[in-house]
């Protein structure tokens, strides 16, 4: 199982409204499952086309949920725990390609945030009520911990064995989503003081400090994921609990930002806008008010226009129906509705050449 611990290894001025080129066909590999569990969740996807996730085991008897690597042919390996605990996760990839994530012992012992060696799960320091691990880039390892038991969330980076809580977020519950190449995070706040009605918001920082965006025209912003020239995605509110795609960037230094609405797929009330990589491609899924997912999308390079990833993949076995994840090689994490009616399935898919 050493394969997961290698980690193989623009300048962009604006969003175009129109597509230069089509997007690439591609191909599938189906993610098998791992015995029968009740629920999986594959998350997080590799820069070599790894994924991670978890399976759930059992509903009844500890553990619960099993921390998973898929390879790329799609067969899964638990990865090792020692140790009683009751539920382990595997949110994304860190430095040298190792997967991150939480490990749950049970109470009362809070969730530990930490990574996968051979050997076994690594804990990382937290100041003093758990926290998660979610992503890294080549040097550091992004998530969020907690204070004091059930205190807001804030940010937080590990290089190394030494902690680092970001500043400047300390009124609003925050959880971090990505980290760019060069150190730039961004995330979603959470503003719970009406419990009747959260308020969101999204945040960008870097080097252990934090701002929080503020697009006056795109009201409750979250932020997704950020790639390295510094443009990110997420969704925004135009009405209330509806949500709509947009891409936007912040200067740190400047304060200057533009940001750009994703639009509406044909026939679905709202577009969530998941992910980005570095060819400015991005990917989500649309689904009517309150619904589920329903259709998978894909923005190819720079467009603001939304295509239907199904029209782009030979897939006889099912409907696209969500992508979350894309990497730098264009690699989509998807998932997908089985059209004999017998569940939902997940995807990598692959451009073909």
């Amino acid at each position: 199982m050493c394969f997961f611990w290698l980690l193989l290894g623009r300048d962009c001025t604006s969003f175009s409204t129109e597509l230069s080129t089509a997007p690439s066909r591609y191909s599938w590999v189906r993610l098998e499952l791992l015995g029968a569990p009740n629920l999986y969740y594959p998350g997080a996807l590799s820069e070599d086309g790894l994924v991670g996730g978890y399976y759930r085991r059992s509903s009844t008897q500890a553990p619960f949920d099993l921390p998973v690597i898929w390879d790329a042919t799609g067969r899964p390996f638990p990865l090792p725990v020692s140790g009683p605990y009751e539920a382990a996760v595997v949110n994304g990839f860190g430095p040298a390609g190792k997967p991150v994530g939480v490990l749950a012992r049970g109470a009362p012992e809070p969730g530990i945030p930490g990574y996968w060696a051979p050997d076994g799960f690594v804990a990382l320091p937290h100041t003093g009520s758990g926290g998660g691990a979610m992503t890294g880039n080549g040097e550091v390892v992004i998530g969020q911990t907690r204070a004091v038991p059930g205190g807001k969330r804030q940010p937080i980076l590990w290089n190394d064995a030494v902690v680092r809580v970001v500043q400047g977020l300390e009124e609003t519950d925050n959880v971090a989503q990505s980290i760019s190449t060069h150190g730039v995070y961004v995330g979603v706040s959470i503003d719970t003081s009406n419990p009747s009605d959260y308020e969101y918001g999204a945040f960008i920082g870097r080097d252990g400090m934090a701002v929080r965006l503020n697009f006056p025209s795109f009201p409750e912003t979250r932020a997704y994921e950020i790639n390295d020239d510094g443009w990110f995605t997420g969704v925004w509110e135009p009405a209330f609990a509806t949500q709509r795609g947009y891409v936007a960037r912040y200067d740190l230094d400047t304060g200057e930002s533009e940001i750009h609405d994703l639009g509406l797929f044909p026939g679905y009330g709202e577009t969530i806008a998941a992910a980005i990589n570095n060819d400015r491609t991005i990917v989500g899924g649309a689904q009517h008010l309150g619904g589920d997912f329903d259709r998978a999308l894909i923005w190819w390079q720079g467009s603001l226009t939304p295509q239907d990833l199904n029209l782009f993949v030979d897939l006889p076995e099912a409907t696209l129906i969500d992508a979350y994840r894309i990497n730098n090689a264009g690699q989509i994490l998807a998932e997908g509705r089985l059209n004999d009616g017998s569940g939902y399935a997940y995807y990598v898919l692959t451009p073909v050449p």
